[in-house]
């Protein structure tokens, strides 16, 4: 085995949005405003370079076709937040979906040179999602065409399985949120790190609740309960519990540091 190179991770701060507490943890905080980030990742070291997720719309659209989740959106999206670290848009080679959000792959047809991946199983959910997910996908039948439809001939849709992508960077089937969700796993020198979209919305997830037997909290905005439960744990397993080493969509707590490992 060769020598392990140093991989980092970067998150990159797209915006906020404000929903209620209980879309993060099943049941808690009804009621209560939840701050909540909009974030994607940027992954450093490895022979390609890797963004996972592409970002939300712009505020405009944001407001008009998604006013309940009170976003406020950073100008430029991932785009700026990239070249604020120093990469532009165009030298991205991979970009990997953790799933068909909106608030999670826009923005695809400015990352001209880049593959971009995701499941077979997200894609054709996508494509024709039961309606309550309509303004989810941004479907035909709100009035609106799907903007990830503008670069799918530059898709590459891979099985639901785990599977390698670059050396020290692979994808984990992570179903629940969604049908076809996936999430990235980076080995660093530090451990792995997981990627994981919205397979769990906080650190907070990976705690459970000793006096009702559960080794985990769950999330609070998912299609599937049983596949959500066991995508938790696959991820507390490649962690072994540290919970601070799994980097969602939407918690704060990934911007405690400006990569990962420090």
């Amino acid at each position: 085995m060769g020598k392990m190179s140093r991989l980092t991770i970067n998150p990159l701060d797209l915006g906020d949005a404000v929903v209620d507490q209980s879309m993060s943890m099943e049941k808690k905080g009804i009621g209560v405003p939840w701050k909540a980030k909009l974030l994607c990742y940027y992954i450093e070291g490895a022979e390609k370079k890797i963004l996972v997720d592409s970002g939300v719309s712009d505020q405009e659209h944001a407001d008009r076709w998604h006013a309940e989740t009170n976003c406020r959106i950073n100008p430029g999206q991932s785009m700026v937040a990239l070249e604020k670290i120093g990469v532009k848009p165009e030298e991205i080679d991979l970009i990997l979906l953790t799933h068909l959000h909106w608030d999670h792959a826009y923005n695809l047809d400015k990352y001209k040179n880049a593959e971009i991946c995701v499941a077979k199983e997200e894609l054709a959910y996508a494509l024709m999602p039961l309606p309550p997910h309509y303004f989810y996908y941004e479907h035909w039948n709100i009035g609106l065409t799907p903007w990830f439809t503008k670069s799918i001939q530059r898709m590459k849709t891979i099985d639901l399985v785990s599977q390698k992508i670059v050396d020290q960077v692979a994808m984990i089937p992570t179903p629940g949120h969604t049908p076809g969700s996936m999430s990235v796993v980076v080995e660093t020198e530090n451990g792995p790190y997981v990627i994981c979209g919205d397979a769990v919305m906080t650190q907070e997830n990976l705690t459970g609740n000793p006096a009702r037997h559960t080794a985990y909290t769950m999330t609070g905005n998912f299609m599937d309960y049983q596949a959500t439960w066991r995508s938790i744990a696959l991820i507390s397993e490649i962690v072994k519990a540290d919970k601070t080493r799994v980097l969602a969509t939407h918690d704060p707590a990934a911007l405690s540091k400006l990569r990962y490992p420090d």
